[in-house]
């Protein structure tokens, strides 16, 4: 699911950066699928009747958003203050999973943990569901992991709150209306983390299976409406992890082993050497994540840790070869 980008984003990057302004053929057919699929999704979606239906006056749709609100008002905000004060980390977050499911069951959800083979994905339906349409709200939850403990840089302490806040009010407007409908929430763990990708496993464990659309919401630093394009959000992904294999080897006779650590500082380097040759947009971020053992022992295994990300996936494969 990181490498599907979105659709808001795709259409800044095919307004941006149109084909014939491409530099290379790699970027040539890059901007060439991002506008195919653009021009297909605009015409499936009818942009400009979405754009008419969702500007026009609608009591309905007000009124479930004060409820959204009311909702956060009462609650939940004191949820998110609750998730972040108690940060957990990818796959490891099994308080804040109860925190969520506790407060979905007492909105008339029922709560599956456990989807996809992973002890802190859930699934959460609405018993009063009432058949197609089918919308399924994704909930993050997981935080950031810091040198003194995990923390909620990203906040994914909020996203869960408001997205819940969405599902009950929608769900409470269905029945209310004796609409047909269905609400489903999805908690998906360990966004910030390397492989497994929760969301793609979860897909191809077909858990998304039988929604007609997903929606997510991610709060953000700012309280104003970010500028148009990429930004620091919504770019491809690659997590890549390099480990180097050397043999060990006490210091004062270093001569006798393979220092690991020098072949991962040089991965370092020269990564740095080809960042001025790639597209502004492209970033690779790396951690060492094993260095050794100890300063007088000739490190015979290293690891770093890198997440590679460009907007389309046809030049983060090239950016990832260069890597």
């Amino acid at each position: 699911m990181k490498r599907h980008i979105l659709a808001g984003c795709s259409l800044a990057f095919a307004l941006a950066s149109p084909a014939w302004a491409q530099e290379t053929q790699t970027e040539k057919e890059a901007a060439r699928d991002v506008l195919a699929k653009m021009a297909a999704l605009e015409t499936a979606i009818d942009v400009p009747a979405l754009v008419r239906a969702m500007t026009a006056p609608d009591a309905a749709r007000d009124g479930v958003a004060a409820r959204a609100r009311a909702l956060m008002d009462a609650e939940l905000l004191a949820l998110s203050d609750d998730l972040c004060t108690h940060p957990e980390i990818g796959y490891k977050e099994a308080r804040s999973v109860e925190t969520l499911a506790a407060v979905l069951r007492a909105h008339q959800f029922d709560v599956k943990i456990g989807a996809a083979g992973f002890d802190t994905a859930f699934v959460a339906r609405y018993r009063q569901n009432n058949g197609a349409p089918n919308l399924g709200v994704i909930v993050e939850y997981d935080a950031l992991r810091g040198t003194t403990g995990a923390f909620h840089g990203d906040q994914h302490c909020a996203q869960g709150p408001v997205g819940i806040a969405a599902a009950i009010a929608v769900a409470e407007y269905l029945t209310k209306n004796k609409l047909p409908g269905s609400v489903t929430v999805f908690g998906t763990p360990a966004e910030e983390l390397l492989e497994p990708s929760a969301k793609t496993v979860m897909h191809e464990a077909h858990v998304f299976d039988g929604m007609d659309v997903i929606v997510r919401s991610h709060a953000s630093t700012q309280t104003s409406r970010p500028a148009p394009g990429f930004g620091t959000c919504c770019l491809n992904i690659d997590g890549v992890k390099y480990t180097f294999s050397g043999a060990p080897a006490h210091q004062m006779t270093a001569w006798n082993g393979r220092n690991a650590l020098t072949a991962v500082i040089h991965l370092f380097d020269n990564i740095d050497a080809v960042r001025s040759n790639m597209r502004p947009e492209a970033r690779i971020q790396g951690i060492i994540t094993e260095g050794g053992a100890a300063p007088n022992v000739v490190p015979d295994r290293t690891q770093a840790d890198f997440y590679i990300r460009y907007p389309d996936e046809v030049y983060l494969r090239q950016v990832r070869e260069w890597a």
